[in-house]
């Protein structure tokens, strides 16, 4: 669907091989989408808190990226999950090979890595600790058999170095979103849609907003300015570089949905408008877009379920610059 790109901007989604969750800043890739996986739900590697897991298909590559309530700052939980492995049961020659900030990362960061024995198995772990809003941690911990790190190391440096949490400032120029169409393209910097997304997952109900505003366009591309805040008041900033590549995937879940499209006038907080309706599902999820191509990226409203929950997403206002 066309607006899979801002959907994930506003909720947590999995769009082109990026994991995206607002709430946080955070935004993780994988390098090759047909031969890796990010998951959701699901979860195979029985780490506490996790918010998205990844692998690679038939190999004991893995990783995890936890968000945890911690007091801590980074280096600290970073220390305290290396001292909780060497002492875990069935854990062997626990061995630090690198503790430090990382280069190149602008604000509460930290780098360790190690190798353990688990029983005869020797694994080496790549893993960046930073904190974000709420009192959080963001780990994301990489894993490769220590027999095949050589041939591991490359793709999970790369997938650590794309890794953005927070304000998104501890990353060296992420890859930009791509999108098929252009839907900025006929509005001047400064316009601004602001949109309330609603989550509710296990009988917990959730309220945020997401506001965009057009920073910079070309033809090939557009730059947008993106405010998360929720409930308590609080907020993150996140500047979104976006390139737009006719041949992008439409559907990069690889999953392709049945689709039903239909016209459809929707009232909602920014005004009432025609829009284009389009239902999608698939053996995991129902989504429900309602698109206008008189709102800058065309979604007024939307609402998508899966086994874990439902998302709903409605335009609450737009300012117009010309």
């Amino acid at each position: 669907m066309a607006c899979v790109a801002l959907l994930a901007l506003l909720s947590q989604e999995i769009s082109d091989g990026v994991f995206a969750q607002a709430e946080h800043g955070i935004r993780l890739g994988i390098p090759d989408k047909k031969k890796f996986f990010l998951r959701i739900k699901d979860f195979e590697f029985g780490w506490p808190k996790t918010a998205c897991e990844l692998g690679r298909d038939e190999s004991e590559l893995g990783g995890v990226l936890v968000l945890a309530p911690t007091d801590r700052a980074a280096k600290e939980q970073a220390e305290w999950r290396m001292t909780s492995w060497s002492k875990q049961e069935g854990i062997a020659d626990f061995r630090t090979l690198k503790s430090e900030k990382p280069a190149g990362r602008i604000g509460d960061w930290w780098l360790a890595e190690y190798r353990l024995k688990f029983g005869d198995r020797g694994l080496r772990y790549l893993s960046l600790f930073c904190t974000v809003r709420d009192r959080k941690s963001a780990e994301l911990a990489l894993w490769s058999p220590e027999e095949h790190w050589a041939l591991n190391e490359p793709a999970l440096r790369k997938i650590a170095e794309g890794f953005q949490a927070g304000d998104g400032s501890g990353s060296r120029a992420p890859a930009p979103i791509r999108v098929r169409q252009h839907r900025w393209k006929e509005w001047a910097p400064g316009t601004t849609v602001v949109y309330r997304v609603i989550s509710e997952e296990g009988g917990t109900k959730k309220e945020s907003s997401t506001t965009l505003e057009l920073l910079k366009k070309s033809d090939a591309g557009y730059t947008l300015l993106s405010r998360v805040a929720v409930q308590n008041g609080r907020e993150t900033e996140t500047v979104v570089e976006v390139a737009v590549d006719p041949n992008t995937e439409e559907y990069p879940s690889g999953e392709t949905p049945d689709i039903k499209k239909e016209t459809d006038n929707v009232k909602v907080g920014a005004g009432e408008f025609e829009c284009e309706k389009t239902t999608a599902k698939t053996p995991r999820s129902t989504s429900i877009a309602w698109t206008s191509p008189k709102v800058p990226a065309g979604l007024v409203k939307s609402t998508v379920e899966t086994a874990g929950g439902k998302t709903s997403t409605e335009l609450v206002r737009f300012v117009e610059k010309k």
